[in-house]
């Protein structure tokens, strides 16, 4: 087997040659255009000249030549008659084709770690030698894929033009009908993220590609059994037929490329982005799916892929959560609005903005699209009742939209965190469930934001006791008549669950049992979060707090005052002063009390730990 794959590797020496000769050229053309010196290994990007490989199209050379040839240079017979069989043959070709490709690839990335080393100052952050690692393993997948396919694509000889213009025009078909999956078969969407420090690979992408690699290499091998006389003899046995597909081939050749033209025309016209420039000058851009319409920036395109692919699939999730609830339109996501800066996503109706940020994980987007998908249909079943009331039921809204992130994409950290926020807000102090569907009282007394672990504990009792239908049947209910003066709060609740036939105190019982559980669970956590308290100074045209606490912080502390106009998610957040000491206008404070709550940021905990909202007389001047 050595000895074939030796034979190969010197059958093949015109292509290394030619690789060696772009190489060259290329570091050469780099040297011309940079700095060798000042060429660090930049994630994320691809815009270094270094990077650009002639290996897909070196593939492809190979890949059409290496098996074919034997048979077009009459050298088929020959090695029929050597005592090995044409399996070790075709395996020693492609094991060849494989080494010269990936020793190419290797060279390429040898080169790359050089100049970043060469480069690199005693600032600069260590040589990212694993993302360089995972990066040659997916470009060897997919030369591999190349590799295999053209090899199988090369024993269709003159029926290679044909087929190729029947799964071009397939490609381009199944693009222009929303199949977005079909991108996974794209070579150059295998490339690694680094998302927070960590590396995110292509996982689908490099599945499906070395998927579809095996079942070239498979064609490919079954081809080249047949190879030569074989196929002849068939041929005469089969009489006529081969004339008249000949024929055929020669009238559809010329009709199907013409197909491939016009889908061309009409995916570049019907990819025309809406009229209007974005503020930073970038066209608007909309693509489709079966359950959302998608806008967003065309430089954002390659960032949103991901969410594009799998968000049929969360919305088949969130929907079979709610018992199959379908909203009639599509739901538009916008990926460029804004949202107030403490939301990952905002919904309102079957509108949800969404701001893309470049190199956030697709595990991430898929969590915010599911919550906010959750929000629409939560606001479909329950109709314009449940949706104005927001007061009264915005805990249950985002505890929805909470249980169906924990459920179908949470990770045991993530969920984990959310216990911690839940359980440490609840040791200082209950939230009883009469101000829990209170939100402008709750947001009076305690953190608005406890609506999302407080309602997810409601949601979760009342699954528990009802079972998974409750949360679809409660929504439902609002849209039913009611008669007489209208109820909100804890009363619009206590009807809505007697006409379900459910006890409101049965799952209120199970909220406080679900707190009080995650409380006794996570004791030693809450144990290392010193109680926070304040003091007042009046100090010209601001008012100091002196943030107060016994033994060590276990993170940095916040603060949150509250606008005298009534509670607002972009207004009052402060944070310490170098000194310590938290500084707010005496503006932005009441006329005569003085609002503010204190919390400490912990990583451990999703969001803020606040202590209940102190209030306390304005200091005088």
């Amino acid at each position: 087997m050595i000895a074939l794959i030796g034979k190969e590797l010197r059958g093949l020496k015109t292509y290394a040659y030619l690789m060696v000769a772009f190489a060259v050229f290329r570091f050469a053309y780099f040297c011309w255009t940079h700095f060798p010196d000042a060429a660090p290994i930049r994630v994320n990007s691809t815009s270094d000249s270094l990077a650009i490989d002639a290996s897909p199209l070196f593939c492809f050379f190979i890949g059409l030549w290496i098996l074919v040839g034997e048979h077009e240079s009459g050298t088929l017979p020959f090695l029929d008659a050597l005592p090995v069989s044409r399996t070790r043959v075709f395996w020693s070709k492609w094991i060849a084709a494989m080494l010269l490709l990936n020793t190419s690839l290797l060279a390429r990335y040898i080169l790359e770690i050089a100049l970043a080393m060469l480069s690199r100052s005693s600032v600069d952050p260590p040589i990212p030698l694993a993302w360089e690692s995972w990066s040659w393993v997916l470009d060897a997948t997919v030369v591999a894929y190349l590799l295999s396919v053209a090899m199988a694509l090369s024993l269709l000889r003159r029926w290679f033009m044909l087929v190729a213009g029947v799964i071009a025009a397939g490609i381009l078909w199944a693009e222009s009908h929303g199949w977005h999956w079909i991108e996974l078969l794209n070579p150059l969407d295998v490339d690694p993220a680094m998302v927070d420090g960590h590396i995110r690979l292509p996982v689908s992408a490099a599945t499906t590609q070395a998927a579809t690699g095996l079942v070239g290499i498979a064609l490919a091998w079954c081809g080249f059994l047949l190879l030569g006389t074989r196929i002849q003899d068939a041929r005469d046995r089969i009489g006529w037929w081969p004339r008249f597909a000949a024929g055929a081939r020669r009238v559809l050749v010329p009709v199907v490329w013409i197909a491939v033209l016009i889908l061309l025309v009409k995916m570049s016209n019907s990819n025309s982005p809406p009229s209007g420039e974005s503020k930073a000058g970038d066209v608007f851009w909309q693509d489709d799916t079966e359950r959302y319409e998608f806008l967003m920036r065309k430089n954002q395109w390659d960032a949103a892929k991901p969410l594009l692919y799998a968000a049929d699939k969360v919305f088949s999730q969130v929907s079979g959560f709610f018992q199959g609830a379908r909203s009639p339109d599509r739901i538009l996501v916008d990926l460029d609005g804004p949202v107030s800066w403490d939301a990952a996503g905002q919904t309102g109706w079957t509108k949800v903005r969404i701001p893309l940020i470049i190199g956030m994980s697709i595990a991430r987007m898929k969590e915010i699209l599911g919550h906010e998908t959750a929000h629409v249909l939560t606001h479909r079943i329950g109709g314009v009742p449940f949706y104005t009331d927001a007061d009264s039921t915005r805990f249950f809204d985002e505890g929805m939209a909470t249980v169906v992130e924990q459920k179908f994409f949470w990770t045991p950290d993530e969920i984990e965190r959310m216990d911690r926020w839940a359980a440490a807000s609840f040791a200082r102090g209950k939230v009883p469930f009469s101000l829990l569907c209170d939100w402008q009282a709750l947001s009076k007394s305690r953190d608005p934001h406890l609506v999302y672990p407080m309602g997810r504990s409601f949601c979760h009792a009342l699954i528990l006791d009802y079972g998974d239908t409750a949360p679809a049947r409660v929504l439902a209910e609002f849209q039913q008549p009611r008669y007489g003066a209208r109820a909100s709060g804890e009363a619009l609740w206590r009807d809505v669950f007697q006409q379900c036939g459910y006890s409101l105190e049965r799952v209120e019982a199970g909220y406080d049992a679900d707190l009080a559980a995650m409380q006794a669970r996570e004791n030693g956590f809450i144990a290392t979060l010193p109680r926070l308290s304040g003091t007042l100074e009046a100090r010209g045209d601001d008012i100091i707090i002196h943030p107060q606490f016994s033994g060590k912080a276990p993170g940095s502390i916040i603060c949150h005052v509250p606008p005298p106009s009534g509670w607002s998610p972009d207004a009052g957040w402060r944070f310490p002063e170098a000194d310590g000491t938290i500084h707010v206008p005496r503006n932005e404070a009441g006329q005569t009390d003085f609002r503010y709550m204190l919390g400490w940021v912990v990583d451990s905990a999703a969001q803020p730990i606040f202590e209940p909202m102190t209030v306390a007389p304005i200091p005088a001047r």
